[in-house]
């Protein structure tokens, strides 16, 4: 999967369910929470808490 994908799916999972964002990042192949979101921000502009926050469906 590449990153593109994996933020794709971290953006739904975000957005539909109530993972931790260490629960997602593993999920999705990441090494570390850290990596996750530096990945996510660099992806949507975005961090993780900062999507969630504003897409909660």
């Amino acid at each position: 999967m590449n990153t593109k994908a994996k933020i794709s799916t971290a953006c739904d999972l975000l957005r539909n369910t109530s993972l931790r964002y260490i629960e997602i990042a593993y999920s999705l192949g990441f090494s570390t929470q850290s990596m996750f979101i530096r990945t996510f921000k660099c992806e949507t502009g975005l961090t993780p808490k900062k999507y969630r926050e504003q897409n909660w469906v």
